[in-house]
């Protein structure tokens, strides 16, 4: 047995306005397409009960819009590859290639932010300081192969409120692991 692939002629065009389409029926369902028109029905009631409360006044309830996280990496693939992981968890990523540039984009983004960052790298915390006194809500994931005490020692020394800790040898999980915690302890 063979499928079906052909399909009939198409009909003469000059003789298709003289007929016209085929009638769809009345709105009880009679005619061709009865599901079709219920669903239609159905959209139009549903179009004009939603428009009828937008008219009223009515006001959706605020959702919290995530913070957006920033990962600064001057290694492009390691930047990259964790921005994946990170959008892939579904969170608003932004990637800059220093802390030089971090300033400016703070600046532009009055959002809560996460930032992923090494920062026990040469000249971050000097860098990170003055941004971390004019932004208070800054939470920040020390994203590092040093000892955590180390590095706690170094964030409580920045006067950081909300911090997280991820060993890179973790990989992104571990990233987006500490970035939920911190979220979820902004909220």
């Amino acid at each position: 047995m063979r499928a079906a692939t052909s399909f009939p002629p198409a009909g003469d065009p000059s003789l298709a306005g003289a007929e016209g389409p085929p009638p769809l029926g009345d709105s009880t369902g009679a005619g061709p397409f009865p599901k079709l028109q219920a669903s239609v029905s159905h959209l139009r009631r549903a179009t004009a009960t939603a428009m009828r409360s937008v008219a009223a006044g009515a006001v959706a309830p605020a959702v919290a819009t995530p913070p957006s996280v920033v990962v600064i990496e001057s290694d492009r693939m390691t930047r990259a590859a964790l921005a994946r992981t990170l959008v892939g968890a579904r969170f608003n990523v932004n990637v800059l290639e220093s802390t030089a540039e971090l300033s400016s984009w703070m600046q532009d983004h009055p959002e809560r932010v996460v930032l992923v960052i090494d920062v026990m790298a040469e000249g971050v915390q000097a860098a990170l300081q003055p941004i971390v006194s004019a932004h208070r809500t800054l939470s920040v994931v020390a994203w590092t192969d040093a000892a955590s005490s180390v590095v706690e020692v170094a964030l409580a020394a920045l006067g950081l409120e909300h911090f997280g800790i991820a060993a890179r040898a973790s990989g992104g999980a571990h990233v987006v692991h500490r970035v939920r915690e911190l979220c979820a302890a902004g909220n």
